[in-house]
């Protein structure tokens, strides 16, 4: 069985999540590599449940339903990462869609890469990603940051790249304005939770600046 784990969070994107999981049957060498697929669905009805049943068959490795009917990411993905042993973690969301050599090129680079963690030590804990981040986002640069004080080694796999299907409302400046401040959020209140206060104020320039359509110095 593979030592990789891949898990997908998943809400009311039913043909987006069919083709995500498609992308993860062709990976190269799937079931040597991974040893279970994890879909959690946040749904409140459990709408995802019908597409992992259509494509259980189809998969080459253990598919796993779970229910989370909670709403927020980091607490669909803690729930996940509670029915995952594998060593290693991997991610990917349901409007992405992954080349074949996705997790062969994440696993070339020392097993860590921007979307794959060790599951001991990076991800212990019953809740390693902040459910205080469940409506706003970032509970994944919380993480990273924690990782980084307690100086943890990262690596970028710049071959394990995706593909991530953006529907219009994306498109849009209005998306692209709430997006911008909620990554934005992120960094703020990292700061202050360590109470690095010039390092709020940074980022609150920061966040002006590109409001107003300014180049940083």
């Amino acid at each position: 069985m593979g030592e990789v784990a891949v898990l997908m969070p998943t809400l009311r994107r039913p043909e987006s999540l069919a083709r995500a999981l498609r992308s993860l049957f062709a990976q190269e060498d799937a079931a040597q590599l991974i040893g279970a697929i994890v879909v959690v669905d946040n749904s409140p009805e459990g709408s995802a449940a019908p597409v992992v049943d259509a494509l259980t068959s189809a998969s080459p490795v253990p598919l796993i339903y779970a229910h989370e009917p909670h709403p927020g990411v980091a607490t669909a993905r803690n729930t996940g990462l509670a029915l995952i042993h594998a060593p290693y973690v991997a991610f990917l969301d349901d409007d992405e869609e992954a080349p074949t050599t996705w997790l062969k090129s994440l696993l070339s680079v020392h097993k860590c890469g921007n979307s794959l963690m060790t599951r001991k030590g990076a991800l212990d804990g019953p809740q390693p990603f902040d459910p205080a981040y469940d409506q706003v986002g970032g509970e994944d640069d919380r993480l990273y940051q924690a990782l980084d004080r307690r100086g943890a080694v990262f690596a970028w796999a710049a071959e394990a790249w995706v593909y991530e299907h953006a529907p219009d409302h994306r498109c849009r400046v209005s998306y692209a304005l709430r997006r911008a401040f909620s990554f934005g959020q992120t960094p703020t209140t990292d700061a202050a939770h360590v109470r690095d206060w010039a390092g709020v104020v940074r980022w609150m320039a920061i966040g002006a600046r590109k409001l107003l359509g300014l180049k940083e110095e």
